[in-house]
């Protein structure tokens, strides 16, 4: 759903959203991701604390059906290098992308490192673990009308924090766990039209 809707938000066609099983370690290595404006991830993300054979943090993507383990399924930061980006924004929904503390050291440098390396302007990562409710509306938000991330977001938090109580919205939305996760690293400016 987050994909599908800032995708439509942004203008893509339905062939520049890879969804499901399609969501594999090739496809978002290919050359087209490369010469994406904007690049989504809403994934999950996991911290060299989560599997104790991971040797760092790394992205979850589908692993395809003639794999002969789950490696496949894990684009780590040396993957991540190898991308030729020209993205003026990757935002990394999933959490705990930025690292949960400074035990775990290389999570916030590694992946966002990564991204750098391989190209992109800015990177939006999480600080903990996210609410996929909370977090998918406050992403869909921030693709707002504003092509500025970081005002962007902080319109989308404060929207978040105003509407807690009223209507559908539970108060504890307007607690900082629901909207603080996410930070930009990076300009984050992005221009407008169609994404690619």
């Amino acid at each position: 759903m987050e994909v599908t809707a800032i995708g439509s938000k942004l203008g893509a066609a339905p062939r520049d959203m890879i969804l499901g099983e399609a969501f594999t370690k090739l496809r978002v290595m290919s050359p087209d991701v490369g010469r994406s404006r904007i690049v989504l991830l809403a994934t999950h993300a996991l911290l060299p604390t989560d599997l104790k054979c991971q040797p760092g943090p790394s992205i979850v993507v589908s692993v395809p059906a003639n794999s002969p383990n789950a490696e496949a399924g894990f684009l780590r930061p040396g993957d991540i290098e190898k991308l030729k980006l020209d993205a003026e924004l990757v935002v990394l929904s999933a959490c705990s992308t930025a690292g949960l503390n400074a035990q775990i050291g290389e999570s916030l440098s590694g992946l966002a490192r990564a991204f750098f390396r391989a190209g992109a302007h800015g990177v939006l990562v999480t600080h903990w673990s996210i609410a996929s409710g909370a977090a998918v509306q406050r992403m869909v938000d921030t693709f707002g009308a504003a092509s500025d991330t970081a005002q962007a977001l902080r319109q989308a938090q404060l929207q978040m924090i105003d509407t807690a109580g009223s209507g559908n919205n539970p108060i504890e939305l307007s607690y900082p766990n629901f909207w603080a996760a996410f930070t930009l690293i990076g300009d984050g400016i992005w221009s407008r039209g169609p994404a690619a």
